[in-house]
């Protein structure tokens, strides 16, 4: 008899990946597909739920046109970008656009909540430090005021998980971790915060049913089935919160492991049994574990800002050509120094008007001291999340790391030699996000026994990078300077504007 796969997808802002895994964590097959956005004005961010589906479409088409085993896939679980904003009517049809998480039109309603509620009771029903329009709740509250028309045909307010799930098996389902920065759910109860969802004029049955992540949604609609290409007995699986996921799938499911995420953007993540008591600067949220919650410290930009630097400068390059060129200059990059914030900073200072800096350039810097100081820049920016981490007395003595910066060998002993700590690489860390997807759907389809044991049995780890003292000490004075420039820079960047 052949083995069972197992099918977990990840659902970024702009990309979806789908990868099949075995029931010990290789990935046998995996695709792509694109999420496309527009941009109808400065700060805005919109997408058409429609392209979801099409994407899921899409990947299980490529799966099955490289010959991958689709068939004997037995459980299905998902992945998903949360804070996205999806529109709908009772036929799960966009009533409008849906707001993407990076839509900042909602800054007015966000300052109105923040006055209605306070940044106090805030953080403790919904484990947000800051009010920002990021947050859904800001969103309805925004198309309320603005689009009443569309705000009265409106059935379904719901994120995108919840919407790939209806299309899939026809219940309206989600899991509290995509909610959990939503301020529509009280973290603590992992139920809907009643006065928040008062307060937008939101019907409770107009939000999606909670079940726990890992638990069976049902089988997939015969339609989507046939138009998936799954098998009968594919069971599909509540997923949940990318980050989450992506946590689980470095094997960060228990309190005391920490994991870095380079991806588009930086995350350091570490699991919790209770939120901590206070915290000004990092967001906590539900995780996909049973009874846990994890902090994830967070920088809206890392590998995109390499992407950038490849496409516009160095599109002859692999990535694998910008390390090498990187390597050949010395730690530090002769005083060269990024300041990595070109989406905007989240943590440690949270500041949408912050901007990305070359610091220190002269005519001896080259194209792999650009990209060194890429690298490092982001490694300064990592090591300012762990210690947002650390200075809730949090131990990090070792990181866990995923995403496609993980692929990159001198990167990643960049970050432990600035860190101080070991930074252990999964394999293929580009799939950290599906593979804790598989788990969850391992477990809601009865082939995995718990979710602690298929972090053990699917995660692997490969190449630990030890931290290099004497390039510690080199990097000590570029990481001070580092620590200055954006308190130097702040009412230049306030002054300036923040620009679409």
């Amino acid at each position: 008899m052949l083995e069972a796969l197992l099918l977990g997808v990840d659902l970024g802002t702009s990309a979806m990946k789908a990868a099949i895994f075995d029931l010990d964590g290789r990935c046998v097959g995996e695709t792509t597909e694109q999420i496309p956005l527009t941009t109808p004005g400065a700060g805005l961010c919109e997408v058409d739920p429609r392209a979801y589906w099409q994407a899921l479409v899409g990947c299980c088409r490529g799966l099955r046109s490289q010959e991958h085993p689709l068939e004997r896939v037995r459980a299905l679980a998902i992945a998903a970008n949360a804070e996205t904003l999806l529109f709908l009517d009772g036929d799960l049809e966009p009533v409008r656009p849906g707001m993407v998480w990076s839509d900042m039109r909602s800054a007015q309603e966000a300052a109105d909540l923040e006055a209605r509620f306070g940044l106090d009771d805030l953080a403790r029903r919904s484990g947000q430090p800051q009010m920002i329009p990021m947050w859904p709740a800001t969103k309805i509250l925004w198309l309320r005021r603005n689009e009443p028309d569309h705000a009265v045909r409106i059935r379904w307010w719901l994120q995108p998980l919840d919407y790939l799930l209806a299309r899939l098996t026809g219940r309206v389902v989600s899991d509290a971790s995509e909610y959990s920065s939503s301020l529509l759910l009280d973290i603590g109860r992992r139920t809907w915060w009643e006065e928040m969802v008062e307060e937008l004029e939101l019907a409770p049955s107009s939000l999606p049913e909670l079940l726990s992540a890992g638990t069976p949604v049902g089988e997939p609609r015969e339609e989507a089935r046939a138009e998936l290409g799954l098998a009968p007995e594919t069971v599909i699986v509540m997923g949940g919160f990318d980050q989450a996921c992506t946590a689980l799938g470095a094997g960060n499911c228990v309190p005391g492991i920490v994991s870095e995420s380079t991806g588009t953007s930086l995350a350091v993540t570490a699991t919790l049994s209770a939120p901590p008591a206070a915290s000004k600067t990092v967001p906590c949220h539900v995780h996909v574990v049973p009874g846990a919650y994890f902090l994830c410290a967070h920088n809206p930009s890392a590998g995109s800002i390499l992407s950038w630097f490849r496409r516009e400068f160095t599109p002859e390059l692999s990535f694998a050509d910008l390390d090498e060129l990187a390597r050949a200059v010395p730690a530090g990059s002769e005083g060269l120094l990024l300041l990595p914030y070109f989406a905007g900073s989240a943590t440690p200072f949270f500041d949408p008007a912050a901007r990305g800096v070359f610091f220190g350039l002269t005519e001896r810097h080259g194209r792999g001291h650009l990209a060194r100081a890429i690298l490092e820049g982001i490694a300064f920016a990592l090591a300012d999340l762990v210690d947002a981490e650390r200075s809730l007395g949090l131990p990090v003595d070792e990181l866990r790391s995923v995403g496609g910066g993980a692929r990159s060998a001198l990167w990643s002993q960049i970050k432990a030699n600035v860190i101080g700590a070991p930074v252990h690489a999964t394999e293929a860390p580009e799939h950290a996000g599906a593979r804790g997807a598989a788990i969850l759907a391992g477990v809601g389809g009865g082939l995995v026994p718990s979710i602690e044991a298929g972090a053990q049995t699917m995660v692997r780890l490969a190449r630990q990078y030890e931290p290099d003292a004497r390039e510690a000490d080199r990097y000590a004075h570029a990481r001070g300077l580092h620590r200055e420039l954006y308190p130097r820079l702040e009412a230049l960047f306030a002054s300036a504007g923040v620009d679409a």
